[in-house]
């Protein structure tokens, strides 16, 4: 009875609640009740991380390749999308207020300030540094890796004021993580592609084949890898974007939802295609690097298939099902039907294409 009296005197303790009430806005601020956006960040960072493994010779313990590093990941992603959710709504507080959908948001009701806003912004940004030091102890390869994606998160919310393509702005900033996750595994994929260019910066002339970081499979794998999630990234970011496009009309926000229309099936599907093609082009990079000797001749489709099959089981055939079933079934004049394939989409295509990667690994491993 004393221990029920305790338990009571605690929870109507006016002392406690407003702490709670206070966190709550915080906790809707980095979208703490939707976590499946954190798989947006994850997603790339993982492939980068994955596919560089696969390249690596020898192959990477299965200890060494999921070890430590994999719970670092995780959490960093969790809190750059979390930097990212609160800045995107401090800088579009004003515009969500004329969306029906985000009008309830904490910094469209104002029940955050703009100053305690920018300063939780700011340690989410410590936080989420202090996650990628064990990964990238270097702190000048930090630093390279880091800024450009600050900035573009920084530069996001400004998208749909200036441009119709913010889907694809969203895409290039998501997309970066795929060489995050390279460094994370112990490929500079910047300064191999920077070395490749600068007898050009020296103003020599160097033909393009004679490059040789850029005939490097490996490079060319991650720079696949980054382009094919870009193309993902407008392809669900556009879906998502049709939940609000009535409210954006009338708000004068741009998106490609607003621009397409009725046009955007047509063009998804098109993009959905080249996406999977993306993807299957992947294994070919691969298989070169496999066989450094291979990228300069011809691969044979037999021998690409035979050791790839695992790949091509899930992030080819598995990625283009679910890209097919989306296209077909989602109404984009129905926001609830919007909403719901972009949660699951993310879920089935991303796991499809981080499935092939594992499972590959697995295959080389045994």
């Amino acid at each position: 009875m004393g221990r029920q009296t305790i338990r009571s005197s605690h929870a109507n303790d006016p002392r406690r609640q407003p702490t709670i009430k206070t966190l709550i806005p915080y906790a809707e601020l980095i979208r703490l009740h939707r976590l499946g956006g954190n798989l947006n960040i994850f997603f790339p960072c993982f492939y980068g991380y994955i596919i560089t493994v696969l390249t690596t010779h020898p192959l990477p313990s299965p200890p060494k390749v999921f070890g430590f590093r994999l719970p670092l990941m995780v959490a960093s992603a969790f809190l750059l999308r979390s930097m990212g959710c609160a800045w995107n709504d401090i800088m579009d507080a004003s515009a969500d207020r004329q969306v029906e959908r985000t009008r309830s948001r904490p910094m469209a009701r104002r029940a955050i300030s703009v100053p305690m806003a920018c300063f939780f912004t700011a340690g989410l940004f410590v936080l989420w540094i202090s996650t990628l030091i064990p990964l990238i102890p270097d702190h000048g390869h930090l630093v390279v890796y880091t800024l450009p994606q600050i900035l573009m998160v920084l530069i996001y919310p400004l998208g749909k004021r200036v441009s119709y393509y913010a889907q694809f702005w969203l895409g290039i900033t998501l997309g970066w993580g795929v060489f995050l996750g390279a460094e994370m595994a112990g490929f500079d994929v910047v300064t191999h592609i920077t070395k490749a260019f600068g007898a050009l910066l020296e103003g020599k002339y160097v033909p393009i084949r004679r490059l040789s970081p850029l005939n490097e499979p490996r490079v060319h794998s991650l720079g696949a890898c980054y382009a094919g999630y870009v193309v993902w990234s407008v392809i669900y970011d556009t879906i998502y974007a049709f939940q609000d496009v009535r409210d954006d009309r009338k708000a004068g926000l741009k998106s490609m939802a607003v621009l397409l229309g009725a046009k955007a099936k047509p063009l998804l599907a098109v993009l959905s295609a080249f996406q999977v093609l993306i993807f299957a082009y992947v294994a070919v990079l691969i298989r070169a690097e496999q066989l450094p000797d291979a990228f300069h001749n011809v691969l044979e489709p037999r021998d690409i298939l035979k050791n790839m099959w695992s790949y091509f089981l899930y992030a080819v055939l598995g990625n283009f099902v679910a890209l097919a079933s989306i296209i077909a079934k989602v109404d984009l004049e129905d926001p609830k039907s919007c909403n719901w394939w972009f949660q699951h989409a993310n879920i089935w295509v991303g796991v499809s294409i981080g499935a092939g990667l594992v499972a590959q690994y697995i295959f080389m491993a045994l």
